[in-house]
């Protein structure tokens, strides 16, 4: 249950800045993820509070600086993208690996190994090497072997991508409930944004190596502050509006031409720039052109892409103003390519965005 905050911390690989001022804070107990594309800086965060590359900034675990610590003293529990078990030991031994280094006794190991194959319903695999397991069993003792050190916090290298669609959801949960039931600081680091919105407490967006946005994830779902993150988290119509006049604290805007639209005053980009606006696909109504109960529908236009996915059908939509919007439905309504239909939204599922 560590503490941990970084401040201004800076990392390089060469002439190429990767980390560029980071500032973050992880509370005990806490579940956090860092979520952003390849090349974003997310691994060397995490390989920063590992103590495997270099950095300028501070680094404060528990309230003591941990910039002169080296990597073997740090006491944090790593599960690596493809888990790094040691090919030549079996289950039981990977697992007690960090102990032995650590001068354990044999009786202590074996107990802390015992415990942790019953957590981790590892069962009579004790004795197997890891070529003779599948994925989820070789994550499940990667992620043994991390904890059996007691870990200051854990870190979690995008430790479910080598696995199925099935069982990845199944590991999140799993995951997830070994972390809530040792209350564990953990820092998650993906490339995936249904696995940091279903597994985290807080996440955070990095980009270029600078944090975007922070927040619980239905924060940074809901209301992205920029174009990237509405677009990197799931995604979104962006679309452009113009501010018509500011009265109240609200600004009165006008999207698609004509359509108002009411925002803060306070999310007005500099005079004469638009107003990038986010609307979820799942925010937009759709109903059959001409219908009875059309009344709230803002525009119109043609369906012309249509796919049904099981739970809800997705729809792209030439509005006749122009552009196209994106839609996800839930419901018997099935729309097909050709389909005139009206869209709608609500005001608050209107999001400004930062330019």
């Amino acid at each position: 249950m560590s503490h941990v905050v970084l401040r201004n911390v800076r990392a390089r690989y060469g002439a190429t800045e990767v980390l560029k001022g980071v500032s973050l804070e992880l509370a005990p107990s806490e579940f956090m993820a860092v979520l952003g594309p390849s090349g974003c800086g997310k691994t060397t965060l995490l390989r920063v509070i590992a103590g495997f590359v270099g950095y300028e900034g501070e680094l404060i675990v528990d309230g003591k600086s941990y910039d002169d610590v080296p990597a073997h003293r740090r006491d944090m529990g790593i599960v690596f993208q493809d888990y790094a078990l040691f090919p030549h030991k079996t289950v039981s031994e990977n697992i007690a690996f960090g102990l032995r280094m650590r001068g354990r006794s044999r009786a202590e190991i074996d107990s802390r190994v015992d415990d942790l194959v019953r957590l981790l319903q590892l069962g009579s695999l004790g004795q197997r090497f890891p070529s003779e397991l599948s994925g989820g069993q070789q994550q499940r003792v990667a992620l043994a072997r991390a904890l059996a050190i007691d870990p200051k916090v854990l870190l979690l290298d995008e430790p479910l991508s080598a696995l199925d669609k099935k069982l990845r959801e199944e590991m999140q949960v799993e995951l997830r409930q070994i972390q809530q039931r040792l209350g564990i600081t953990a820092l998650f680091v993906t490339h995936d944004q249904d696995e940091a919105l279903a597994l985290a407490d807080r996440v955070v967006v990095i980009e270029k190596g600078m944090i975007t946005q922070t927040g619980t994830p239905r924060d940074i779902y809901s209301r992205p502050v920029n174009r990237f993150v509405a677009t990197f988290i799931g995604r979104s119509n962006i679309l452009d509006a113009r501010c018509v006049r500011v009265a109240n604290g609200q600004a009165e805007c006008v999207v698609l031409g004509s359509i108002p639209v009411r925002i803060p005053a306070q999310d007005l980009p500099p005079a004469g720039e638009a107003i990038p606006l986010s609307i979820r696909p799942e925010s937009v109504r759709v109903a059959p052109a001409g219908a009875a109960g059309n009344a709230g529908m803002l525009a119109a236009g043609e369906v012309m892409h249509a796919v049904y996915l099981g739970t809800h059908q997705e729809l792209r939509v030439a509005l006749d103003e122009g552009t196209t919007i994106e839609a996800r439905i839930v419901g018997r309504e099935a729309f097909a390519c050709g389909d005139r239909v009206a869209v709608g939204w609500s005001e608050e599922d209107v999001t400004p965005l930062r330019p």
